[in-house]
């Protein structure tokens, strides 16, 4: 089912409910959250700035998943379908900023992927990030879900993410410039 179409004061006000869910979030788990311990540092080291390594806290949680944003009842009163929005509780880890939350064991590609989102609020901002949504709403969905088709590599010293359908790429799949 298509998604619908909404007003500039809808699409406004959605990325405003993004921006504070993902505080809150970040608020929720950045006092539970470690640095990266000596392992994950060297294995992603040569790949990120020494400062966003340092600014970076993981969290893997056991027996708790991230809720869905708390709007998603009014994203469906203004015609999302659920299945359009993606499920927070579902997906392997998920970035707040500098604060990764995860469901799982920490992989090395795992956190390599999610060192890539840092490195976009760290370009973006908070709001910068959140604003990305617009240029393909509603195009596409809400948020990027992580999924197996997903993918991070380093080319020519800079960190490149690419997925066809990513909705916070910019143009050719770049993240950082």
């Amino acid at each position: 089912m298509p998604l619908p179409k909404l007003r500039d004061a809808e699409i406004a006000w959605i990325i405003q409910q993004v921006a504070e869910y993902i505080e809150r979030q970040r608020e929720t788990y950045r006092g539970r959250a470690v640095p990266l311990d000596g392992h994950q540092r060297s294995a992603v080291q040569a790949f990120f700035p020494a400062s966003t390594l340092n600014a970076a806290r993981v969290i893997a949680l056991a027996e708790e998943r991230v809720s869905n944003p708390p709007f998603y009842p009014e994203l469906h009163r203004m015609g999302f379908e659920p299945s359009a929005l993606p499920n927070f509780s579902l997906m392997a880890a998920i970035t707040f900023v500098d604060t990764v939350v995860s469901h799982e064991q920490f992989t090395d590609r795992l956190l390599f992927h999610e060192l890539v989102h840092v490195i976009q609020y760290e370009k973006l901002g908070l709001k910068g990030f959140c604003q990305q949504i617009r240029p393909r709403f509603p195009e596409r969905r809400l948020v990027r879900s992580h999924s197996a088709g997903s993918k991070c590599v380093r080319t020519g010293g800079t960190v490149r993410h690419s997925r066809n359908d990513a909705v916070f790429s910019r143009g050719r799949g770049s993240i950082v410039d």
